[in-house]
């Protein structure tokens, strides 16, 4: 089970860390691992769309937005040729 306490191949500069999910810091450290020494930027969409920010190997933090199934319906427009 992974959680902040959780050895990760990069620094956690997130000024919260209890409170990120391990959903993120998995893909943080899925990140870092293919792309060491990178600066990075992380983009989940699911349920929500996650936005995680990685300088070389140091975890900046990020956003989160509500997903298209979660968004105010006549805010969202999704072309029909991009949407599956």
């Amino acid at each position: 089970m992974m959680s902040a306490q959780t050895l990760v191949p990069f620094i956690n500069r997130y000024a919260t860390p209890h409170s990120l999910g391990i959903d993120r810091i998995a893909l943080v450290a899925g990140a870092v691992s293919r792309f060491p020494q990178h600066n990075t930027l992380i983009i989940d969409a699911g349920t929500c769309l996650t936005f995680d920010f990685v300088n070389k190997n140091e975890y900046l933090g990020g956003a989160i937005a509500p997903g298209y199934s979660n968004a105010p319906k006549k805010q969202c427009t999704i072309s029909p040729l991009n949407y599956r």
